[in-house]
């Protein structure tokens, strides 16, 4: 097989991996954010499920991005993971609540997620062989 085939299916590869722990990722934001939105126990609590909703619309906007262009795609995911980030920065200004490093777990797939994106948009941009053209 030669290099730039390789590269090919490499490039679908990362690329389908990415949809799917993106969009499973993006899932858990949203039942976080509406978990925390119903079961909020004070105000403090509401503001933080609204920051997961936000993320996760940031999240759920990558994903759609990742039909048509994969490194902008990975851009908005890593985004995403930073906004997830700043909301367990935001919890911990607030208090110490048991619930934080859910917060931050949720936000991992995201980072993945992105990554792939990146490395997939990488392998497409391989050079071709002067055979393959």
């Amino acid at each position: 097989m030669s290099r730039s085939r390789t590269y090919a299916r490499l490039a679908r590869g990362t690329l389908w991996g990415a949809r799917l722990i993106g969009i499973g990722g993006t899932a858990l934001q949203l039942l976080q954010g509406c978990g925390g939105m119903i079961f909020s126990e004070g105000q403090d609590s509401g503001a933080v499920a609204r920051f997961s909703l936000i993320a996760a619309g940031i999240a759920l906007t990558g994903c759609s991005f990742s039909f048509w262009r994969r490194f902008l795609a990975g851009l908005v995911l890593l985004g995403s993971w930073l906004a997830s980030l700043q909301l367990v920065d935001h919890v911990i200004g607030l208090k110490h609540y048991y619930y934080v490093n859910d917060y931050r777990n949720a936000g991992y797939p995201l980072l993945a997620a992105g990554l792939l994106f990146l490395i997939s948009w990488w392998f497409s941009r391989q050079p071709r062989s002067e055979a393959s053209k």
